[in-house]
Parts: structure tokens; C-alpha cells; sequence
């Protein structure tokens, strides 16, 4: 009778088969598993612009909405306020608090604010003439930055000449 393969047996089958000249063969991509990756990576390389652009063109549509939900409601304000300046008891409260007009026998008094008001100033002549200075600016600018330049001594922290 035949006796089974123990586990140790296996074992050593296992290793004594590893440790021969029998190798076995590396697994290499076939041509169709090559073709379908350059297939992919072409794929990316042309449509990852257009994407791009597609994002692009997304967010300035979104853009372009909250522009135009923004104008409409300026529209809406500006609608409502010329509507209000057609109601004739609008003008005329407006007329009334802004121009400070009155009606025909009616009196209007001004209130003026009790605080103290700063002394006027005194009114500073100011002369129509014109006159033209007898100095050259770019002479005495020369002369200042040649002057600065040759000078011996530095100046002082707190003197200004």
C-alpha cells in the first residue's frame, strides 16, 4: 500500500523544487495590455486641456450669475426708487426736507444746534498778483548737494540748518 504525502513531505518537495535550475517564467505584458495603457495615457494627455477648460469656463459662468443676480438687484432698487419719485407726496416731503421748501403762507424756522461753534478765523488777504521768484531752484539745488557732499563735519541729530 502507498503511503500519502505528509505535510513535511511537501515541504521538502517544495523547497528542493525552488532551489533547482527550474525558474519560472517572469510574466511580461502582452502587446494588447501595451497598446491599451498608451491608449489610456493618450486619452489623458488629450482630453486633461479640455477639462481644464471646461472647469475654467464652470467658474466663470458662475461668476457671470452672481454678476448678473447682483445687477438685477440694483435694477430692482432703482426701479422701486423711480417709482417713488412719481408719487407726487414723495416730491414733495423730498423738496421739503432736502431744499427746505415751504408752502405758500407757511413759515419755516431753522433750528441751529446749541452747542458752542469755533471762532471764525479772520479772512487772509490773498494776493491777485503774480510775481516770479528771483532764484534759480536748480542753482540752489546744485549748490545744496555739493555743499552736503564736501562737508567735513556730520550734523548733528537734533540740529537742522
Amino acid at each position: 500500500m502507498a503511503r500519502r504525502p505528509t505535510t513535511t513531505d511537501r515541504r521538502h518537495r517544495a523547497a528542493t523544487a525552488g532551489s533547482g535550475s527550474e525558474r519560472r517564467p517572469v510574466p511580461r505584458p502582452s502587446s494588447a495590455t501595451i497598446l491599451m495603457l498608451v491608449a489610456v495615457l493618450l486619452g489623458v494627455a488629450v482630453l486633461a486641456p479640455t477639462v481644464t477648460q471646461l472647469i475654467e469656463q464652470r467658474q466663470r459662468i458662475s461668476d457671470l450669475q452672481q454678476s448678473l443676480t447682483q445687477t438685477q438687484q440694483n435694477i430692482d432698487a432703482l426701479t422701486l426708487e423711480q417709482a417713488r419719485w412719481t408719487d407726487p407726496a414723495y416730491v414733495q416731503a423730498q423738496a421739503r426736507g432736502r431744499l427746505l421748501f415751504v408752502k405758500p403762507g407757511e413759515t419755516n424756522y431753522l433750528v441751529v444746534d446749541s452747542a458752542p461753534t469755533a471762532a471764525p478765523t479772520q479772512p487772509t488777504s490773498v494776493s491777485v498778483e503774480q510775481h516770479e521768484t528771483e532764484s534759480n531752484w536748480l542753482q540752489t539745488f546744485t549748490q545744496s548737494v555739493v555743499a552736503s557732499g564736501t562737508t567735513n563735519t556730520p550734523a548733528d541729530e537734533g540740529e537742522v540748518k
